[in-house]
């Protein structure tokens, strides 16, 4: 099991001012990381993954982020399903895709479906057609193989920017944006242990795959009873961990986060 979760979660929302009181004498505290998941608490994480951590963090509401080699490029997994899916979508809007589009979208989003993924991105030209279709996006770092098997690679911050333009922003018309997070929620990652680790009432629309190498990709938008989203990408590679433990870093890493962004709800006028 995953150590320490708690006591990760307590060290992260610890005040600058608790940490500032010396008990006897003075001495010099560790440095106060006001960021919404501390570096502290990444250093330790990545040594419980026993491989490498790439996470991104984005309030939507405040602005705040956090990474952990959120620059660095992962196994795509997942995540080339929902960004065929948001390319897709786009495109049907404009009455350039098959009319099959959206049950393919709910396959590959929804139940995590390869082979409606694949079929996705045939139908889009490939993957250099939805190469292009990402650079219009502003993502020119992503690389898709040629073998689509093989998926290609992606940054936990240009994951989080397409969580955050697709599903928040202009890209897509309401409706599409509201079945893309319908289908998102009810994946086949419903019963993963990071909508476990929400505060009570809060939501998750989730894309999560693991592969054969011990590599795992989960993207998220957490919906907060009274606040803004929060988006979060979290990449594990080359890691011995077990499946199930992987997964639990992942909620491990969303329990740090919600307990340095919950705030209380406005209290009725």
């Amino acid at each position: 099991m995953i150590l320490r979760p708690l006591l990760l979660a307590l060290l992260a929302s610890i005040s600058p001012a608790a940490q500032a009181q010396p008990a006897f004498g003075t001495h010099e505290p560790r440095s106060y990381d006001p960021r919404i998941i501390p570096n502290f608490s990444f250093e330790v994480i990545e040594i419980e993954t026993r491989g490498r951590l790439g996470v991104f963090a984005l309030d939507t509401g405040t602005g705040q982020e956090a990474g952990w080699a959120e620059h660095q490029d992962f196994p795509l997994h997942g995540t080339l399903n929902f960004l065929a899916c948001g390319a897709a979508l786009e495109l049907a809007e404009r009455s350039v895709m098959p009319p099959d589009t959206e049950d393919l979208c709910q396959a590959a989003v929804a139940l995590n479906d390869t082979a409606a993924a694949d079929w996705l991105l045939y139908a889009l030209g490939g993957p250099a057609a939805l190469s292009e279709r990402l650079a219009s996006w502003g993502d020119r770092s992503t690389t898709l193989a040629p073998d689509t098997a093989a998926r290609g690679r992606i940054t936990p911050e240009m994951t989080v920017h397409h969580l955050n333009h697709l599903l928040l922003g202009n890209t897509l018309n309401p409706a599409s944006r509201q079945r893309l997070l319908n289908w998102m929620h009810t994946s086949s990652g419903r019963d993963h242990p990071l909508r476990a680790s929400l505060p009570h009432g809060w939501l998750a629309a989730i894309i999560s795959a693991t592969g054969a190498d011990g590599s795992s990709a989960t993207s998220a938008l957490i919906q907060p009873v009274c606040q803004p989203p929060l988006l979060i990408a979290i990449f594990i590679e080359n890691s011995t961990l077990p499946i199930d433990q992987s997964m639990e870093i992942d909620a491990e890493i969303t329990r740090i986060l919600t307990e340095n962004t919950s705030l209380p709800c406005p209290s009725a006028p």
